[in-house]
């Protein structure tokens, strides 16, 4: 397809696409005057005869048959380059190279994190959207990070570079590694992990969890156990 500038007067082969952009348009190439009907003139040739008397022919338009049409005008489909205006650069420019207002804020909070002392699981939830998400790399006690729905803490210095199959998901290291944080309340419950060491893993009293069924349910005891295997430890809470 041919490029044009807005004045479609030019054909252009080279054009910056960094400071500008492409819009499709069409150019007038030429207008049609209207087409009356033909019925048009034929006769027939023969082509073979037979001894019978029998022939072969063929239909021979003399002037062939053409459909009414009204005035129609051509155009070809083409685009046009456009450049940005100085105030559209700056806007991609800053789009480009400056953090949205969410972003920043998010750093802010990131920073304020790191000077805060929290200690409460429940309070480590609630801001939890401003924890990074879990990925391959070297970490210290107390560092937490989001994965697969959960919010995890480190327990035990690591690097997984070395030890490739600490992961928060891997219950053979949930509870050396990384402990899933429970919530209290129903806004901070997680998906169901099942325990895997007993005290160090399990859900205390009062903390919330959202089953397999998709219920959000509260611990009336310290228990390792899921609802279906000791309905007496869980309550159901009802969302706000």
């Amino acid at each position: 397809m041919r490029v044009f500038d807005e004045s479609k007067t030019t054909e252009l082969t080279e054009y910056d696409l960094s400071v500008g952009y492409l819009k499709p348009d069409k150019l007038f190439i030429a207008h049609h005057e209207a087409i009356e009907a033909v019925e048009g003139q034929f006769h027939y040739e023969t082509i073979k005869e037979y001894p019978n008397g029998g022939k072969d022919v063929k239909k021979v338009w003399d002037i062939e048959p053409q459909q009414a049409r009204e005035a129609w005008d051509e155009y070809e489909d083409i685009q046009i380059y456009i450049p940005y205006t100085q105030a559209q650069i700056n806007a991609r420019l800053s789009a480009q190279y400056i953090p949205s207002v969410t972003k920043s804020a998010a750093a802010v909070g990131k920073m304020l994190l790191k000077t805060l002392d929290i200690t409460d699981a429940e309070a480590k939830l609630e801001v939890s959207g401003l924890y990074d998400a879990w990925a391959p790399g070297k970490y210290a006690v107390g560092d937490i990070r989001n994965y697969t729905g959960q919010t995890y803490e480190c327990h035990q210095a690591h690097d997984n570079a070395v030890y490739p199959d600490i992961t928060p998901d891997n219950p053979q290291t949930w509870a050396t590694f990384w402990r899933p944080l429970h919530g209290k309340s129903a806004e901070t419950a997680r998906p169901w992990v099942q325990p895997m060491y007993g005290t160090t893993d399990m859900y205390q009293a009062g903390e919330c969890m959202v089953y397999t069924d998709g219920q959000i349910y509260r611990a009336k005891y310290a228990t390792p156990h899921s609802p279906e295997d000791d309905t007496n430890a869980w309550e159901r809470v009802e969302e706000a």
